[in-house]
Parts: C-alpha cells; sequence; structure tokens
C-alpha cells in the first residue's frame, strides 16, 4: 500500500485538519509570535523565513527537502481544498470555488478526503490537481491589471524558463496567451511527479528571487513570489499534459469563509440529570488538576453523571492517560477540547497564562451546551458539587460569588496596575470598567455557571477577546467578564468560592462581608487556592490539608511532595503556619514547573542531604509509616503525609 502525505499549510489559528493522510504544518514558523500545535516548516533545511514572499510554498519545500518516505506527496491550505468526492457536482461560485461558509463536523467525509479515497485515486493516478478556472481574460492581462502584481516580474519568471528551461518555454507563452489557471498551488502528485516539480519550480523561483527587487513594494506586493508560482504550476501542468502516459484526475476547488475550530463536543447520554464541568489546565498545572477532579468525584452522591470537560492547553498523552483512569467511571466521563491551536493574541500580565482566556471561548467550543459550571485549577471542591449549580439562570449571563477580596480592596483604596492608570479600586471599577454604581458586584470568576446560551446571543465572546486585545486589564479576563455581565449574574454564597485573606484584609470588610467570609471559612464548599499561599508550595494555607489529601488519591502525590518539602525544608526548625499575608493584588503566583522531579544539588548541611536522600530513594521506613498513621476517615485528623516527613527529616 503506498503512503500519501497531504500537507495542510496553517499560520494562525484555525480549524485543524487532521488524518492519516492530511498532516498539518505551520508556515513561516521561524518568524511566528506563536507556535501551532503541529508540524513546523523550519525544521532540516528549509526557507521558513521567506514566507512572507513564499507563501505556502514554504511547506512544499520543506516536504521535498525532509520528507523522503511517503510515496505520494499532496499540498493543501487551511481554507482552500480539493473535493475528492466521486461524481460530486456542487455549484461553483463566479471565481469557480465550492463555497463553504464554515467548517463543519462531518468536512471531511463531506468531501471524502480520507485515506480509503486517496489511495484509491492514487492507484490509478499519477496527480490529482484543481479543475481549470477560466479568468475571461488572458493570464498576462489578468495579472498586468490585478493590484499589487508587477507584470515585469511575471516577465522575468519567463526569461529564466527560456534561457535554463526552453522546454518549458512553450507552455509558459501558452499560459500567458491563455485564459485558464491551476489555481491555489494544489495537488497530489507521485513521488517522482513531485520530485521533477519541485526541482524546476524553486530552481525557476531562486533565480527569480535574485532579480527582483521588492523593498518598495506593499506587503501584498511582496507575496509576488506566491503569485507567480501559481501561474508556473500552470505551466508544467501544461506541460505534464502533453504528456499521454500521465493519468490526471480533476477536482473542485473548495473555499471556506469562516475557519474557526469546530469541535464536536455533544452531551453524554445519561438516565441522570447530568451536571457539565469545564476546567482549563496545561502540563504545569496537571497535578493540581488531577487533585481538584479527584475531590469533585469523592464528594460526589451519584445523583447526577458528571460531564468533565478540559480545555487542554498542551497535557500530553501521558498525562491524559492518567486523568482518564481517575474521572474515567460509571457515573463520569472525561473529554478533552485540545486548545494549542486555539489560542488568541492577547497580552499577559503578571503570572496569569494563555490557559486564563479559554473559558471566554466556551460558548463557542460548546455550540450543543446551553449553560456549564467552570472552576479553576486551583480549586478542591469540599461537597456534592451538582445541587450547587442545579437552577435555572434565567436571562442571566452567569452565577457567580462577589470577590470578596476587591470589596477590601475599595475600603484599603488600593490602586490598579499603572498600564490602567493606577486608579484606586473604585475608580477602577466604575469608570475603567464601566461599572458605575454596580462596582461592588464585581465577582470573582475562579467559580462560575455561564448561561452559554444567553452569552451566544448577545455575542459577548468576540466583545470580551477584542477588548482584551485592545485595552491593558488588571485581573485580565475577570475584568472583562465582570464588565460584560454586568446587572446580569446571579449571587451565589461565599463558600461556593472560598478565599482566605489574612487580617490586614479581612479586617477592613464590612460587617455584612465580614459574616459572610467567617461563615465560609467554617464551612467551605468549594476552597479556593487564589493569591498566596500555594498549598504545593508548603503547608501555610489552613486549607492545605486538604488538597494534599486529593491529591494523595492521584499518582502525582509523591512528585509534588518532594518539590514542596525542597522548598519547605531550608532550617531544622520550620516556621509556624499562620496566614500569609497576601499581596496587594489577588494574582496567581508563578505557575510551578512541569511535573517532573529535579535532582538536588549536593549540599553539605546534615537537613538538605537527608532531604537530598529523600528525594532519591523515597526512604521506604518514613513512607512505610506515614501510610500506616494514615487515618482512613475523618479528614480534619489527617496529619498531612508532608508534615510527618518533614518531622522524621528533621529528626534524623
Amino acid at each position: 500500500m503506498n503512503c500519501t502525505t497531504i500537507y495542510v499549510g496553517y499560520f494562525n489559528t484555525s480549524h485543524i485538519f487532521k488524518s492519516d493522510v492530511l498532516q498539518p504544518i505551520q508556515l513561516g514558523r521561524a518568524k511566528a509570535k506563536f507556535e501551532l500545535d503541529m508540524l513546523g516548516d523550519n525544521t532540516g533545511p528549509n526557507i521558513s523565513k521567506k514566507n512572507d514572499q513564499y507563501c505556502e510554498l514554504t511547506a512544499h519545500y520543506w516536504a521535498w527537502k525532509n520528507d523522503k518516505t511517503s510515496d505520494n506527496i499532496g499540498l493543501f491550505h487551511y481554507r482552500r481544498l480539493l473535493d475528492l468526492k466521486a461524481n460530486s457536482k456542487r455549484q461553483l461560485n463566479v471565481h469557480g470555488l465550492v463555497y463553504e461558509p464554515a467548517v463543519t463536523p462531518n468536512f471531511l467525509e463531506r468531501y471524502d478526503l480520507t485515506q480509503k479515497r486517496v489511495d484509491a485515486l492514487m492507484d490509478e493516478y499519477d496527480a490529482v490537481i484543481p479543475t481549470p478556472f477560466d479568468f475571461g481574460m488572458t493570464l498576462e492581462k489578468q495579472y498586468r491589471t490585478a493590484p499589487d502584481h508587477h507584470i515585469n516580474d511575471l516577465l522575468a519568471a519567463g526569461d529564466i524558463i527560456d534561457s535554463f528551461y526552453p522546454e518549458y518555454f512553450k507552455y509558459f507563452t501558452k499560459m500567458m496567451r491563455g485564459t485558464s489557471i491551476y489555481a491555489g498551488n494544489m495537488f497530489i502528485f507521485r513521488r517522482d511527479l513531485f520530485e521533477e516539480y519541485s526541482e524546476w519550480l524553486f530552481d525557476v523561483l531562486a533565480k527569480l528571487e535574485r532579480r527582483m527587487d521588492v523593498s518598495d513594494y506593499t506587503p501584498s506586493a511582496r507575496r509576488a513570489i506566491g503569485y507567480i508560482s501559481e501561474r508556473l504550476f500552470t505551466v508544467f501542468i501544461l506541460k505534464m499534459l502533453d504528456d499521454k502516459q500521465r493519468k490526471v484526475y480533476f477536482a473542485e476547488r473548495v473555499f471556506i469563509q469562516d475557519t474557526k475550530p469546530v469541535f464536536d463536543i455533544q452531551k453524554p447520554k445519561s438516565s441522570l440529570p447530568i451536571t457539565s464541568i469545564a476546567i482549563a489546565s496545561d502540563e504545569h498545572y496537571v497535578a493540581h488538576l488531577a487533585a481538584l477532579l479527584a475531590s469533585i468525584l469523592d464528594n460526589a452522591s451519584g445523583s447526577h453523571f458528571l460531564d468533565l470537560i478540559i480545555l487542554d492547553g498542551g497535557l500530553g498523552d501521558e498525562n491524559r492517560r492518567i486523568l482518564n483512569k481517575i474521572a474515567n467511571t460509571e457515573k463520569s466521563c472525561i473529554r478533552y477540547i485540545s486548545m494549542k491551536n486555539n489560542i488568541e493574541d492577547i497580552p499577559t500580565n503578571t503570572y496569569f497564562r494563555q490557559a486564563t482566556f479559554f473559558r471566554l471561548k466556551l460558548p463557542e467550543l460548546l455550540k450543543d451546551y446551553d449553560s456549564i459550571v467552570f472552576l479553576d485549577t486551583d480549586l478542591i471542591v469540599m461537597s456534592d458539587i451538582a445541587p450547587l449549580f442545579d437552577f435555572d439562570l434565567g436571562s442571566n449571563l452567569a452565577a457567580a460569588v462577589p470577590d470578596l477580596v476587591v470589596r477590601a480592596f475599595i475600603s484599603m483604596g488600593v490602586r490598579s496596575l499603572q498600564e490602567t492608570g493606577a486608579l484606586s479600586t473604585v475608580k477602577y471599577l466604575s469608570d475603567y470598567l464601566g461599572m458605575k454604581s454596580r462596582y461592588r458586584d464585581y465577582f470573582q470568576s475562579g467559580v462560575i455557571y455561564f448561561n452559554l446560551k444567553e452569552m451566544r446571543k448577545e455575542n459577548v465572546t468576540r466583545k470580551m477577546i477584542r477588548d482584551l486585545i485592545n485595552r491593558p486589564f488588571w485581573f485580565l479576563d475577570q475584568d472583562v467578564l465582570n464588565k460584560y455581565f454586568q446587572g446580569r449574574v446571579k449571587f451565589l454564597p461565599s463558600s461556593m468560592n472560598t478565599v482566605v485573606m489574612d487580617e490586614h484584609h479581612w479586617s477592613n470588610l464590612c460587617n455584612e462581608d465580614l459574616k459572610s467570609y467567617q461563615n465560609a471559612q467554617k464551612n467551605p464548599q468549594i476552597v479556593h487556592f487564589a493569591g498566596h499561599p500555594k498549598p504545593w508550595d508548603g503547608l501555610e494555607h489552613p486549607f492545605s490539608k486538604y488538597y494534599w489529601y486529593y491529591l494523595r488519591k492521584t499518582p502525582y502525590y509523591e512528585t509534588v511532595l518532594m518539590n514542596a518539602l525542597s522548598h519547605t525544608i531550608a532550617v531544622k526548625h520550620p516556621p509556624a503556619m499562620p496566614v500569609a499575608p497576601i499581596a496587594p493584588a489577588p494574582v496567581a503566583p508563578p505557575p510551578p514547573a512541569p511535573i517532573t522531579v529535579a535532582p538536588i544539588a549536593p549540599n553539605p548541611t546534615p537537613v538538605q542531604a537527608i532531604v537530598s536522600n529523600a528525594k532519591r530513594s523515597l526512604r521506604f521506613s518514613i513512607l512505610q509509616k506515614c501510610w500506616h498513621l494514615t487515618p482512613s476517615k475523618g479528614k480534619e485528623k489527617i496529619k498531612p503525609f508532608a508534615t510527618f516527613m518533614r518531622d522524621q527529616l528533621i529528626s534524623k
């Protein structure tokens, strides 16, 4: 069986076409702002840096120089593909294209872009190429009159062909005098034909590039190499068609207008009521995601089916396998939406990561859903989560908990970031966010129940993302959520998003807010480790025992524990465990490194030598004692593994 690879060129976030025969490749990666989660055209021999001139040909060049195993090679574009459906009779627009307004979940099947169909075609044909399009004028006139096209460049290409490839010149002349073009730089060629075409094409273009002066060209005109390559493709096809031994299959070109990613995520089927929960994470927070999932499932009563959707910013296959084992049960399922190719060019500040913005896209990602609960990764659930969100949102856009930290800021006169004008909290909320007299309605978005149906109706996703791109914000997506949701939020009790403040902050709450805060501390339903300290960095947080309890139910426990010990065992007697003051702004600390255990450098002090030894061997005797001492019931009575191991190590 012959192997066919069709490279599909991408330069931005779009729906990814990937299959046994379709291989996505990022164009111009050498100069790109960010890397898409796919093959790049900047490895091995390449011309990636010339993408602004060569367009999709940088992928063609990469395949020519680096793919030495495929028997057949093709080239498509993220919004231009070929219709391989047999006996397809589709309506064409004035440009000779099959027009698709947007990607659909069954797009590849609709146009039979399948391995079976491609294999059948390449078993019979030497080439699959577009049906020619008639401009209604000669190609010379069309190029001469088209905006940002310089006819002298095309004529120079003809001179090069005449001088170096005279056998092609009559076909160049035929192309210039003809009215039809094989457009789009799309094809599937057998290997010998691909090699022949590539060697000829890139030699002509290299010689042409040396002759051209594009210094005064507009950005569009600098793509002249790309424009001319379509004409040269036509030249090559005209010559190939004169070879009666070659068998060619003609396919219509398909153009996709809206290339936004499409995810065919539909609600699972269950006889139970379904509670849908979305969480965003990447490899840096996967251990904490696992602890959160363990806490959700451990407290579930079984009255609802839990539909867990992970907005995946780069977890990796191994982490997905671990999470699957944790979360796929009879009454729960876990699924993933890859977000690495769905990145917006949004600037971040302090320690926020791109995953912070994933929640804004939920209305577009989950079109089959009317509502969903979104949870930050740094949470631990302490009660059955399903009944907490078993209510109708009505016309509200969301349900969330008032942000008590921000209310303390209001009383304290804390100022916003310098980039936003260093405004007082009140001025920032009322004027900068436009909340006016509703500034005390500012909510915390770590636990939020979204009304996706209403959000789609109001088209708020695009508005929020556009705002984030164009203006700086103090708390980024939380700020734009508050800006666009104001007046349409149902408020939840503080216990459903329990944060911890030091006395300096909580003492600035009004009596009503202080009572709400204190009640949440006594009976938290969802604990949020917002701000400092994080439980995985030490044991200072008063609710850290709950994090460690649930982390212990996951395979990440020992790794996170060892990393935590390396931070906490710095002196013989560890410090007391007061509630540490939080920073002036409730921002996340620097993300932890991907979950790997790095070796500790040698250190002469006895305590740190013991720690280093523990990180290497885990000291079986201590582990054995610790497991025996762990009670089976009562979370409050648990002596955390980290505390016990610390005491044991210090006593040695």
